[in-house]
């Protein structure tokens, strides 16, 4: 078979997956909250798939022409480590409820408007 037929039937499977995703949330319908822990980890092991398959392992590839092999691990590792800091240091600076907040005055103003 053709390859564009291939990558049409791979984005079509791939536009499919998301409307059959989405169809929880436009139908209205409420999700447990254990259906919800086994949605977020699944997603969550697919995230760190993606950025171990996609990310890191192509950096290690494009690295080693320009750095010696212990080096461009060294690099990668800080960079990860990086991230992982920032992403440490703004959830403690960002409250859970900061965008419900956000939400509420929004919702306050539209009021006073009124």
């Amino acid at each position: 078979m053709n390859l564009y037929f291939y990558a049409f039937l791979g984005s079509l499977f791939a536009g499919l997956a998301t409307v059959i995703g989405a169809l929880p949330v436009l139908i209205g319908k409420k999700i447990s909250p254990k259906i919800q822990d086994v949605l977020l980890g699944f997603s969550a092991g697919i995230m760190l798939a993606a950025s171990v398959f996609s990310l890191i392992i192509p950096a290690l590839s494009i690295s080693e022409n320009a750095f010696h092999k212990p080096f461009n691990v060294f690099f990668i590792s800080f960079g990860i480590l990086c991230g992982t800091f920032l992403f440490l240091i703004l959830d403690k600076l960002i409250p859970e409820d900061y965008f419900l907040k956000i939400n509420e005055n929004s919702d306050a103003k539209a009021l006073k408007k009124m």
